[in-house]
């Protein structure tokens, strides 16, 4: 790309955001950085503190205007609905109202949009499916884009997946081969509000799927889990610890966890619930 270009990253107080501003402008880039707040360590020069989620397309049109901006990057996001986060009014209102004032402001501005992996088939969550609405406007606006889907992101600073992971590393699961695929097989099946084997996997196809992946990953595998394994000890009288031990400490970024590596290869579960 053109390093004369003027690019502008919105949400570049987040992980994304946050790495694509500081790498854009190592690579020569002139980048305008903007968040509803950033930090005194973040913020320089070019960049921009501003409402952005209360402003309508002819004031963000405005802002693309008299910044000469000429690429977009669209880092936006929240995990989930809660006080003072909407998915569905970041994920695709904005983009509605992005795609609106990149058409009236009168430049040739390319739009990158920071989107997720799957399609519409396999998302469940309002995270996922509002992110996948804001893709059909991105394809439908006849605006110049891209759609990037990252997969899991992992960075030094304490967000999301990062978080989790650090959490993990902490909890290392050993068990002996028996119990461990128990243990697997309990957490796959288990229903996460209410303990009881009606999951999203009958325990048939988990313990047939999870044996394989214990096969495959070998005896010297490690495993981890954001579960409260201090409980490990305490075994029901069918081989399975309790479900009501479960106690996730990752709780804002992801319900359940697991995590297995080993022979060169990795494994990963997540689950989100939704009530």
């Amino acid at each position: 790309m053109d390093t004369k270009r003027k690019i502008l990253v919105l949400g570049a107080s987040g992980l994304i955001g946050r790495f694509v501003t500081d790498d854009l402008r190592a690579r020569g880039f002139e980048v305008v950085g903007v968040a509803r707040k950033l930090s005194a360590s973040q913020i320089g020069a070019l960049d921009l503190e501003l409402p952005i989620m209360s402003m309508d397309a002819p004031s963000l049109a405005a802002v693309l205007r008299d910044r000469a901006i000429d690429v977009v990057v669209n880092c936006l996001g929240v995990l989930q609905d809660g006080p003072g986060s909407d998915t569905g009014a970041v994920h695709r209102d904005f983009v509605a109202r992005l795609l609106q004032a990149t058409r009236e402001s009168g430049r040739a501005i390319r739009l990158v949009h920071i989107s997720i992996p799957g399609n519409a088939a396999t998302d469940r969550t309002a995270f996922a499916t509002t992110k996948r609405e804001a893709e059909r406007l991105v394809a439908a606006s006849g605006v110049a884009s891209a759609i990037l889907r990252p997969g899991f992101v992992v960075a030094p600073a304490a967000f999301g997946g990062s978080a989790m992971l650090r959490a993990l590393v902490v909890l290392p699961i050993d068990l002996p081969a028996d119990r461990l695929l128990a243990f697997l097989v309990n957490i796959c099946t288990r229903d996460l509000a209410y303990g009881v084997e009606t999951g999203p996997i009958r325990t048939a196809e988990a313990t047939t799927m999870l044996a394989q992946l214990v096969d495959v990953l070998g005896p010297d595998a490690r495993w981890w889990s954001n579960c409260d394994l201090s409980y490990v000890s305490r075994w029901s009288e069918h081989g399975k610890p309790s479900p009501l031990s479960w106690n996730p400490l990752t709780h804002y970024t992801f319900d359940r966890a697991i995590v297995g590596t080993g022979s060169g290869g990795t494994v990963t579960f997540l689950a989100v619930a939704e009530d």
